[in-house]
């Protein structure tokens, strides 16, 4: 996906020189979602509006010379405030200083790590919301909390065991990442800095410092955009049938374009096509389901509460 502007290492900029040479892809290896998810800038700044579509306009025919009224479709403007992901960290100097390769090589390995860290802290905020920290960005799990006719219910009845699959319908006009102030993340030189580490008695050590701030959000789409299958526990049956469901909660023509699921439900998914293998076979690790490529992140956690759908 590197390259393509509509995802998210197309759209981002990078400002620090030492990290111009990075495909911003190698960043997103740990956040899967976010290296397919469709990505846009916020309409402005730090705040991003869209319009999104409630009701359907509707369209009939009629005789001529005879006159109808056709129901108007109705959309409403959504705000989204972005919220700041920083990924700043300190050093000691010592370490920096004595690495083989020099300071700024040193610091330069440890931006790589800490920007890594956070677009996986990002792809985990997208999906489980405010669930994963409540200063964080609203997302999937808030949009679908308990939205009864786009949740469906797994069965799971023991609260914290839990876990779920989306699925999702990304376009500029559906499911988006949204980055602000047009894409840039701003990484600063080190600088000189003394952390404390004790208040009380103000100890601390010398360290380099590197300030790394990007705004980030979703923007959910339509009412139509996404499905979650909640109340997953260990025990319960994900199969072909139970995604059926799911995605025929979506429009004839605008089916979702990724189903999401951790680990847990690929292997419940592999456990129940094994099953009705004629041959006894293990099936292979699913990849996709009637055509809808399956995306594996770690992001989804499996200690969710149970949904109420």
């Amino acid at each position: 996906m590197a390259g393509e502007t509509n995802t998210l290492a197309g759209l981002i900029q990078m400002n620090d020189l030492n990290l111009a040479d990075i495909d911003v892809s190698d960043l997103l290896e740990e956040a899967p979602l976010l290296q397919v998810l469709n990505a846009v800038t916020a309409s402005n700044g730090t705040q991003h509006k869209y319009e999104k579509q409630t009701i359907a306009p509707g369209v009939a025919f009629r005789d001529p010379n005879t006159g109808i009224v056709n129901t108007a479709g109705k959309r409403e403007l959504v705000s989204v405030d972005l919220k700041l992901m920083d990924a700043g960290f300190d050093r000691d100097k010592a370490i920096a200083m004595g690495y083989k390769a020099g300071k700024e090589a040193y610091m330069s390995k440890e931006s790589i790590a800490s920007l890594k860290t956070a677009f996986s802290g990002a792809e985990k905020q997208i999906i489980n919301g405010t669930d994963a920290d409540a200063s964080g960005n609203t997302g999937f799990a808030d949009a679908l909390g308990t939205v009864g006719d786009k949740v469906i219910s797994a069965g799971g009845a023991v609260a914290d065991v839990q876990t779920s699959v989306y699925l999702i319908r990304e376009g500029d006009d559906d499911v988006s990442a949204v980055m602000g102030n047009d894409g840039d993340i701003t990484m600063s030189d080190m600088f000189d800095n003394f952390l404390v580490t004790n208040q009380t008695t103000g100890a601390g050590y010398d360290t380099f410092r590197v300030s790394i701030l990007g705004w980030m959000g979703v923007q959910m789409g339509s009412v139509q955009s996404a499905v979650r299958i909640a109340n997953l526990d260990a025990t319960a049956t994900l199969d072909d049938a139970e995604l059926s469901k799911a995605i025929a909660k979506f429009p004839a023509g605008k089916g979702p374009s990724y189903i999401v699921m951790n680990r847990q439900s690929l292997q419940q998914l592999q456990d129940s096509r094994t099953a009705t293998n004629v041959t006894g076979v293990p099936a292979p690790f699913p990849t996709e389901a009637f055509g809808i490529p399956i995306v594996v992140t770690d992001s989804i956690t499996s200690t969710e509460a149970i949904v109420t759908a």
